[in-house]
């Protein structure tokens, strides 16, 4: 749940090797859900950019258990 807390740019920083400052996470209630904004190795489109949309850039993220909060 995005009230939770648990995600936090401290944690998503140390999960991409990431300087904390550097990471964004901005939250959206209505649809319980979270948007993580980081810097990119390469720009968008660039021909050595394997994912343009950055779809594939969840996986560190796999393991990160969000409680179940009371009314949802």
């Amino acid at each position: 749940m995005v009230s939770s807390g648990v995600i936090t740019p401290a944690l998503v920083a140390g999960r991409y090797g990431l300087d904390e400052g550097d990471v964004r996470v901005f939250e959206f209630e209505p649809a319980l859900a979270v948007k993580i904004s980081m810097p990119r190795e390469v720009p968008g489109g660039d021909p050595a950019d394997t994912d343009v949309s950055g779809g594939q850039q969840f996986v560190p993220m796999l393991d990160v258990e969000i409680p179940d909060l009371p009314g949802h």
